[in-house]
Order: C-alpha cells, then sequence, then structure tokens
C-alpha cells in the first residue's frame, strides 16, 4: 500500500481543493519552502495543516530538518542532544545556545517545524489592554505576546512553541473564536514585553523581578524629598539592572559615578564586565542611587559623603518558581559623586554542597573526613573573594544532624538555614563580636561552631578552647596559602605551635576560570607560558583552551572551580616549626609529609581539562618557587618525585 504525502491527505480530508494543491506544488517547485507553510501563507489554517501532519506522523524532525540542509552534523546534533538532557530546553534553543545555529536560522527551523509564519513585532503596534484577553500574567509568564484580537480569530505571537504548549493555548482561547499563532525573533518578543509591561506597576502578577520589604522592621516615613528624587524610569532602570545581573549570574553589581552620570559593571566569574545602559540612564543616576538607599531602608538619602551599608530582598522568576536573593549595599564617595556596589546573595546556594564546588577527588575524600571528626579545628584560608564561606556553608551542609547542636557567628549572616543551624550576627556597634559570641557559644552545649573568621587573638584561644573542651570548629583565615597560616597567627599574637596541635587541618582555596566545555580545543601554548609554570615542556600533556562560542558569551570560559591545598600537620613538623626560618622552608617541610599543593593541583585541573595554563599562571601562587621546589625535590630524589612524574609525565 503506497504512502500517502501531505498534499494527498488535505486533498481527501477536504482542506484544500485539488486546485490549490496543484498551485502550492507548482510554488514548491521555485522555492526551498515546505508544502505546509505555502499552504499557510495562501491562507489555509495552520491548526488544520498542524493537527493532519501530527495525526499521520508527518512532521519532520528539527534535527533531520538541520542535516537535509547542511546546516548542523550528525555529530552536532548527538551532542546537543546529550546536553539537552541536562537542561530541558528545546532542542532548537539548545543548539542556539551552542553556537551551531543562527538566530534566524533557528527562526526558519522552527517555522518549518510548526508551519508557523515568522512575523516581525516591530511592524505591529501593541498594547497592555491586548493582552488582558488570556489575561496578562499568563501572557508575561508564558512569554507570549496578543497581536490582534478580532471578532473572528486571536493572533499570537510567541518564540519558544512546542506541539503541546500551542494545544494547551487553544484551551485559553475565550468563545468560538480561533487562535493562529505566529513565530517572533526571541530578542524581539523579549523587548516587546519589557515595552509593554514598562510602566506595570502591580505587584507580583507575573512579574520577574519583585523587590520585596526589607527585613528591617522599621518603615522610613515618606516625605515630599523623597518622592521628588526617585522617579518612575529610575526604578525602571535599577530593575532592569537586577534582572541582568542575575540573569547572568553576577556575584556583584557596581554603580560607578562619571564626569557626566555614570556607568554599570557586573562581576562574572571573577572579571569586571561594562553593562550597556539606554541613553538616558546619566541623566537618571541620581535617581538610581536615591532608589536604593530607599530600598535599603537604613542608608540616609541625604548623607553622601560618609559610607554607609545596607540592604534589601527580591524575589526573581515567575510566580511558581521565584526565588530569595538578598543584596548587600555598599556605598562610598567619589570625585564625581556617590558610587555603589551591590553584592547579590541567592538563598538557594545555601543548599549548595561540597562535591559541587570543584574540589580534587583525593582532596574532597580527605577534607570530608576531616570535617566528620568529633571535635578539632579545621581551617579554610585564602584571600578575599576565593569561596571560603561558600565552603564553609557546604561544609555544614554536609553535618546536618537533627542529633547534633550546631552554632554559626557570622558577619553578616550570608545565607539562612534551616532549623538545624542556630545562625548569629556580629554587632560591633553594640560590642557584639565574634569572641564574645564564640564564649557565649561555649555555654550552649554545641556539638559543632562555625565561625567566620579569626581576626585576632581572643577569637583565636577561645578557639582552642572550644576545641580543647571537645567541640569541632571551623573557621577561616586570611591568608595566601595554608603554611603562611604560620606568620598570620604570629602577626596575631597567637602561639602556632599550640594553635595547631589542636588543627585537624588546613584547607586553602582560589577560584579559577572553568573551561567553557562548548568550545574546547586542544592548542600549543606559548613556550614562555610552558616554561614559566613546568619549567620544559612535559610529554603527551593536553593543552586545551576555549575558542569563545555562544553558551560563554565568547570569553572561552563557564564558570569558576576552586583550586585547592591541603596541609595536615603531623606531630614531627610541629616540632619543627619554631625552628624554621621562613614559610619556604615550612612547604619544603610539608610536601614529603603529605601536603597537596595548589601547584600540584592546578597539574591536576590540566589534565581534567578543566581550566587553562593561563588561568594558572594568574592564580597560582608563587609559581617559579613552586615549580623549582618541586624540581630540587625531584633530582634529590625525594618522595615529591613519585606525584610529579604520575601527573605530569604520566598524563
Amino acid at each position: 500500500m503506497a504512502v500517502k504525502n501531505l498534499g494527498q491527505i488535505l486533498v481527501e480530508r477536504g482542506t484544500i481543493t485539488r486546485e490549490q494543491l496543484v498551485t502550492a506544488l507548482e510554488v514548491q517547485k521555485h522555492n526551498k519552502i515546505y508544502l505546509g507553510q505555502i499552504l499557510i501563507e495562501m491562507g489555509i489554517s495552520s491548526n488544520e495543516i498542524n493537527d493532519v501532519l501530527d495525526l499521520y506522523h508527518k512532521r519532520q524532525p528539527i534535527g533531520q530538518i538541520l542535516i537535509d540542509s547542511n546546516i548542523i552534523t550528525f555529530s552536532q546534533l548527538k551532542e546537543a542532544l546529550e546536553w539537552q538532557r541536562t537542561t530541558n530546553k528545546p532542542l532548537a534553543a539548545t543548539l542556539l545556545d551552542m553556537g551551531y545555529i543562527t538566530k534566524q536560522c533557528y527562526l526558519e527551523t522552527l517555522s518549518k517545524h510548526f508551519n508557523l509564519p515568522i512575523i516581525s513585532l516591530k511592524e505591529h503596534t501593541l498594547s497592555m489592554s491586548l493582552q488582558k484577553v488570556l489575561g496578562q500574567r499568563f501572557t508575561l509568564r508564558h512569554k507570549i505576546i496578543v497581536m490582534e484580537n478580532t471578532p473572528k480569530e486571536i493572533k499570537i505571537a510567541l518564540s519558544e512553541p512546542s506541539r503541546l504548549f500551542l494545544d494547551e493555548l487553544q484551551s485559553y482561547k475565550p468563545g468560538p473564536k480561533g487562535m493562529e499563532f505566529y513565530l517572533a525573533d526571541p530578542g524581539e518578543l523579549e523587548d516587546a514585553l519589557n515595552y509593554i509591561y514598562a510602566d506595570d506597576v502591580y505587584a507580583d502578577n507575573g512579574k520577574k523581578l519583585v523587590i520585596a520589604p526589607s527585613s528591617f522592621d522599621k518603615i522610613r516615613p515618606k516625605s515630599v524629598y523623597t518622592e521628588d528624587i526617585q522617579t518612575q524610569r529610575a526604578s525602571q532602570l535599577l530593575d532592569n539592572i537586577l534582572d541582568r545581573a542575575i540573569e547572568a549570574n553576577a556575584s556583584d553589581v557596581h554603580i560607578e559615578a562619571r564626569e557626566f552620570g555614570g556607568l554599570v559593571k557586573l562581576r562574572l566569574d571573577g572579571d569586571l564586565h561594562l553593562l550597556k545602559m539606554p541613553d538616558d540612564f546619566n541623566k537618571e543616576y541620581k535617581s538610581i542611587i536615591s532608589r536604593i538607599k530607599v530600598l535599603t531602608e537604613s542608608m540616609k538619602l541625604d548623607e553622601k559623603v560618609m559610607p554607609q551599608d545596607g540592604s534589601f530582598r527580591a524575589r526573581y522568576g515567575f510566580t511558581e518558581h521565584k526565588k530569595t536573593i538578598d543584596f548587600r549595599v555598599s556605598s562610598i564617595n567619589s570625585y564625581y559623586g556617590e558610587s555603589i556596589t551591590l553584592r547579590l546573595l541567592d538563598q538557594e546556594k545555601a543548599n549548595v554542597t561540597l562535591p559541587e564546588l570543584g574540589f580534587s577527588e583525593e582532596i574532597y575524600k580527605k577534607f570530608s573526613a576531616l570535617i566528620r571528626k568529633t571535635e578539632g579545628l579545621i581551617l579554610v584560608t585564602g584571600p578575599t573573594g576565593s569561596g571560603k564561606t561558600t565552603t564553609l556553608y557546604a561544609s555544614l551542609n554536609a553535618l546536618l544532624d537533627p542529633r547534633k547542636k550546631i552554632l554559626s557567628i557570622e558577619d553578616p549572616i550570608e545565607y539562612i538555614y534551616n532549623d538545624m543551624v542556630m545562625q548569629t550576627e556580629v554587632k560591633r556597634a553594640r560590642g557584639v563580636d565574634y569572641s564574645t559570641l564564640l564564649k557565649a557559644f561555649l555555654r550552649q552545649d554545641p556539638d559543632i561552631i562555625m565561625v567566620g573568621e579569626i581576626r585576632d587573638s581572643e577569637t583565636a584561644n577561645t578557639s582552642i578552647r572550644g576545641v580543647q573542651t571537645g567541640h569541632l570548629l571551623l573557621s577561616t583565615l586570611h591568608t595566601i596559602d595554608t603554611t603562611k597560616s604560620i606568620g598570620r597567627l604570629r602577626e596575631l599574637d597567637v602561639d602556632p605551635v599550640t594553635f595547631l596541635s589542636y588543627t585537624l587541618g588546613i584547607l586553602g582555596q582560589r577560584l579559577v576560570r572553568k573551561l567553557c566545555p562548548y568550545c574546547s580545543e586542544e592548542y600549543d601554548p606559548d613556550d614562555e607560558m610552558v616554561s614559566r609554570y613546568f619549567g620544559t615542556m612535559p610529554i603527551d600533556f593536553p593543552f586545551v583552551r576555549g575558542r569563545g562560542c555562544r553558551m560563554c558569551n565568547y570569553e572561552g570560559y563557564k564558570g569558576r572551580t576552586i583550586l585547592a591545598e591541603l596541609w595536615t600537620i603531623s606531630d614531627e613538623e610541629l616540632s619543627k616549626i619554631n625552628n624554621i626560618g621562613n614559610a619556604f622552608e615550612v612547604r619544603m617541610n610539608a610536601i614529603p609529609n603529605g601536603l597537596s599543593t595548589f601547584y600540584m593541583d592546578g597539574i591536576k585541573k590540566l589534565q581534567a581539562r578543566q581550566t587553562t595554563l593561563d588561568q594558572l599562571l594568574k592564580t597560582v601562587p608563587n609559581i617559579e618557587k613552586e615549580r623549582d621546589m618541586y624540581k630540587a625535590m625531584m633530582y634529590g630524589k625525594t618522595e615529591p618525585e613519585k606525584l610529579l612524574r604520575q601527573v605530569v609525565l604520566d598524563s
């Protein structure tokens, strides 16, 4: 029995006449357009054609359309399908994100697959009143736009169609009206939604970013001055900045004063990126600064010289899946006026786990074993912004147990835990510091204590007393690496031998940028770079870099991972500390006793294709000294030779 084609089926069902089919086939001879699209342009209902395609399984898969058009290869399709399983995004959107298809190709492919005509929203007059046909919350949440509402039908534009969603939309139509769907450019549709809802002031009716009341109990009374300096446009611009920062997963937003207004930068993966702003941003700059101050409910509007701190909270996402973002605000007065920095704290990150942080397997296993001890001191060291606090939170998450009492002292509290951790905050203005709270904690019969930072001798000595009485205590120390903790303790006027005798281990960490998995490629690095890190070119070693793609914003990197070292101090090392002259000698002595260094962890990260040589040269401290130290040990036939040969030569 011969298989019927789409045209024959449509004629038999009475959807089109034989004359219409002949006309459409004639057009198809001269144009590379699918028959369904031609018939829709001739006025045939797209819904009827799509019903036939689904009923008779005539719809060509998106991947097949692209392969037949020689736009992607089978291996690229396979790679996209594998990635799609982790993102749950539509295949076409995944291919667009991976840079395998262009935006125009994205539209044309979806148009062929769903038989939807492509439309430009710039050519239509759009309004909020039209969106009420289906409900403003519904249209905003699902990113669709009602373009026309006639007595016969409703015309709807969307950018991410699916058969299930299109069928669902049909159930929302009011009365006997028909629905016609049109495909719009995703960026164009986003701009159109922003335009339509620019003047919308309803609080949580589908909006993606909702500024929530501050945690402060006292509400600032409104004044004429307050109303004058806050414009509606300033609020819109600030919402736009915060929305883009959250979408980009920025850690900080810098709003800086300049001679004729200001500029905005986002910190992404440790680096600052300039954010392009609308033309009227400079005019609204001061109003935006005032708007931020008002949101904190604690910063003074008329104080522009003294530095100020504050905070506010926002809920982000659509109604069913909103997440809480806290903003820590800091203002300073610069030459051109007030500048503000906002630190973003996503409360979902309170649930971060140690495996998610990216430790090398060896360090992860050793550190996980240390935090499960019932008593002792564990330190996490590193410079500001190296993720020390996040590691402490992840450690506590691994220890959560309703049978244990866990207390924390933080400055400030960044993430809110569940009921299994009792969190307290340092308030120096009222005389409540780390040492004061720690002394009180020891009378609370805790099992585990987290101290945000050891920054003075009193806190250090009280920590020792806490360990002596049978508690597990986790804290941080600001040092370049693990072995420099000795010098830092001496600066705090603390005896390092006594302190370290109660220390189970010291974890040092830095953050390095991760290679983008979509565009990584092997390459031959500059000889000078190789020489600086390795001395000589290692044998058969895979040097990889990111060439840049849409998924990583053409930077070659996507996210960050931890570069770490772990030092568990032996009794032999403790006995030599007071006789060793400098930190370098401490490291020379510690490596044969099991210190896993930043230098060696960096080699493992390179071997695993997680980062680049360039990132290690920027991040690993004292590279030349570390390199020469390992060389000296190798020539001296010491134990580290085996490790170096295993990682570098046998990779």
